[in-house]
This record gives structure tokens, sequence and C-alpha cells, in this order.
């Protein structure tokens, strides 16, 4: 499941409309989107990873990335 740069744009808008944690790809707009998120972002399932999506990824200073519980 990908996540794409709508629906990161609603995480941000509410945090209950998506959960992060269900996607196993992220776009790199999305990523950079994201980038803005100062809370805690789950991103445990993520299975690949574009080098422009890890370096915005990269600047999220709170990112779950075990195996967290996904509700």
């Amino acid at each position: 499941m990908i996540l794409c740069n709508e629906t990161s744009r609603k995480f941000l808008k509410d945090k209950g409309a998506t959960q992060t944690c269900r996607f196993t790809s992220i776009e790199d707009s999305a990523a950079k989107t994201l980038a803005q998120f100062t809370g805690y972002l789950n991103l445990s399932r993520l299975k690949s990873l574009s080098d422009a999506a890890a370096q915005a990824v990269v600047k999220l200073s709170k990112v779950l990335s075990d195996f967290g519980r996904c509700l």
C-alpha cells in the first residue's frame, strides 16, 4: 500500500484521518509533505523508500520505525 501526497496532506490536517503505519511504501512528494509533521509518525511497515523519500523522512525527529502497535 503506497502513501500518496494527498493522504499525507489529509494526515497533517487531521491525525485521525489515516494510520501511517499501514503503508509499505511512500511517494517522494508524500515524504516531503510529512517532513513538516512535528509529532510521532509510525512508519513501521515501510518496505521500500526512494533516496528522495529517505532524505525527507530523515528530517522527522520522531519517527517510530520499530514494530510498534498500529491501531
